[in-house]
């Protein structure tokens, strides 16, 4: 499962829709508060996250699911509106494996980081 971490409900379902036609189940939640209530009942394969989120900030929960030794080997990309360079350093730095700015990448780019992320081993097969 890909657990999809994005405030904006039309970004979210277009990202769960990419990853559904490419046969792999998704979930969306729109806090970090919900992802983190998520995570207790679910392992992800694979986390899209954006940064700029209400209440717990995406780097923030980064952060926290870093912490957590269940959690330190799902591969985290960032797709955030965010375009400053400090703010991509910090979430890299926070063990973040790609870092994405939205409006400047296709979904194809997103997708193919997420298989190369994910590997076959994790459900991708084409």
């Amino acid at each position: 499962m890909i657990l999809i971490v994005e405030d904006e409900a039309a970004l979210g379902a277009s990202l769960e829709r990419l990853f559904k036609l490419e046969g792999l189940p998704a979930e969306t939640v729109t806090s970090g508060m919900e992802a983190l209530v998520l995570l207790g009942s679910k392992l992800p394969s694979l986390i899209v996250l954006d940064l700029k989120l209400d209440g717990v900030s995406g780097l923030d929960l980064l952060r926290t699911i870093r912490k957590d030794r269940r959690f330190r080997s799902i591969p985290v990309m960032i797709y955030t509106s965010d375009i400053k360079r400090e703010s991509e350093q910090a979430a890299i730095n926070a063990g973040a494996q790609a870092y994405f700015v939205k409006g400047t990448v296709g979904m194809d780019e997103i997708l193919a980081r997420a298989r190369e992320l994910m590997g076959p081993s994790k459900g991708f097969t084409s």
